[in-house]
């Protein structure tokens, strides 16, 4: 039954997200794979924020009172759009090959699925943070402020409220099953990159590149073993879902395309703190992108991520929460070579990332010389947050070696899947290459 239970608090997270991305346009001839795994991101925020909303007016979290929004708004899309376009569906052909890498991908998603409720949580971040706040919360029936305040926990709720709603399903706290939905964010990421990958090559590029994806070591950790139950990879699937939005933006022009790529913008800095710079960029990339295509008519949308963050911001200081620890100083220089080595160490670490870094340096390079505009725009996504995380670490009071050997494996999470789609477009300008010389 609680197996059930799980998949069902799944099933509204999605069907949350689905109707709500169903009010606009932009993935109407979209296949249903990709408008589900962006529906996942969107329905854990959108659950999160009412959760908190019945928590500040004092509604009791009921689940009754949880779901029926939702079936009314569901019931609201099934009036407006026609239920043939709402579930569309294709047949797609594969080739042989293609059908043995697509196996491949499903053998890794099963896993992964299985490892993830093979075991309870072990995770320390887990225990300590994120599922230690739902917890709290399920126990409490309410968000226990004073609690937050006596833990010194300052990170954000979104993913702390999404296990709480699981908890709220299952009836009980089950530090297994709840893991599943944390699972969810690994074979969403999947979906919503390959069909992001086969916009810009093909389809046996985009297929490989999911595979070389998926079998990061240090994502199958997070999605499954025994790093699941962290916000990581959630914080990675959504910075990858802005990418693709952005994309989308860049394709159609149109609102409600730079209107969803805003709000996704936005949760980035809910998902976790680290997520604060990646929105910072992405309203730069946005007003930079409205202004070259001439859209300023579409500048005022960018409050979007402000007003996101600012209601948790402005909850922190009504509740007297904890900021985040003040470990940031003027920046010393004379670490840059310590930093870098630092960082390149991670780069090499093939353990964790096979050759996703090497690959991802080199085609850089030939994305310069091939003078790909939209491969380097999408490396600018990558090439930002280094450049951020060299800051961090020229700046940290602690110890900067100590200090990158403690986090740089779980930053680099965050924006190893634009990584590799900067590395799929380099393969599929080769493969094309050698099919002409071929020919």
């Amino acid at each position: 039954m609680s197996i059930l239970n799980i998949l069902l608090s799944a099933t509204l997270l999605f069907g949350a997200g689905f109707s709500f991305l169903q009010l606009f346009s932009v993935f109407r001839k979209s296949s249903i794979i990709e408008i589900l795994s962006i529906s996942y991101g969107i329905g854990v925020a959108l659950i999160s924020f009412q959760l908190l909303i019945y928590d500040l007016l004092g509604i009791k979290w009921n689940i009754a009172w949880i779901i029926l929004p939702w079936i009314l708004v569901f019931a609201f899309v099934l009036y407006k759009v026609p239920f043939k376009k709402l579930f569309s569906f294709s047949i797609v052909k594969f080739d042989a090959f293609e059908k043995i890498v697509l196996l491949l991908i499903i053998l890794l998603l099963c896993y992964v699925g299985l490892e993830s409720i093979l075991r309870p949580l072990s995770a320390w971040d887990g225990w300590a943070t994120w599922l230690f706040k739902s917890t709290i919360f399920f126990t409490d029936g309410k968000i226990n402020t004073n609690a937050l305040n006596f833990t010194g926990s300052e990170y954000p709720l979104l993913i702390g409220l999404m296990g709480t709603f699981g908890y709220l399903m299952l009836g009980h706290i089950d530090d297994k099953l709840i893991l599943i939905l944390f699972y969810l964010f690994y074979v969403c990421l999947a979906g919503i990159f390959y069909y992001t990958c086969k916009e810009l090559t093909n389809k046996k590029t985009a297929l490989i590149s999911t595979f070389l994806l998926l079998s990061l070591q240090n994502l199958i950790r997070h999605g499954g073993r025994y790093d699941a139950g962290m916000a990581d990879l959630a914080l990675g699937y959504y910075y990858f879902v802005c990418c693709s939005l952005f994309l989308k933006f860049i394709k159609f022009k149109n609102k409600n395309s730079f209107v969803l790529f805003m709000f996704m913008t936005g949760l980035l800095g809910l998902v976790k703190d680290d997520g604060i710079p990646m929105t910072l960029f992405l309203c730069i990339v946005g007003a930079v992108s409205l202004y070259s295509i001439k859209k300023l008519s579409y500048l005022w949308m960018l409050s979007f991520p402000i007003i996101i963050l600012g209601q948790w911001e402005l909850f922190k200081l009504v509740f007297h929460m904890p900021g985040a620890p003040k470990f940031i100083q003027n920046p010393e220089f004379n670490r840059t070579i310590t930093v870098i080595l630092g960082i390149s160490k991670e780069f090499l670490n093939l353990e964790n990332w096979n050759l996703l870094w090497i690959g991802f340096f080199l085609s850089l390079i030939i994305l310069l010389i091939k003078k790909h505009k939209i491969g380097l725009i999408i490396s600018l996504f990558v090439i930002s947050q280094l450049l951020v995380y060299y800051y961090v670490f020229l700046s940290t009071s602690l110890d900067p070696l100590a200090h990158i050997n403690n986090v740089i494996d779980r930053l680099l999470l965050h924006i190893a899947p634009v990584a590799m789609l900067v590395v799929s477009i380099p393969l599929y300008l080769l493969s094309k290459s050698y099919k002409n010389t071929k020919l």
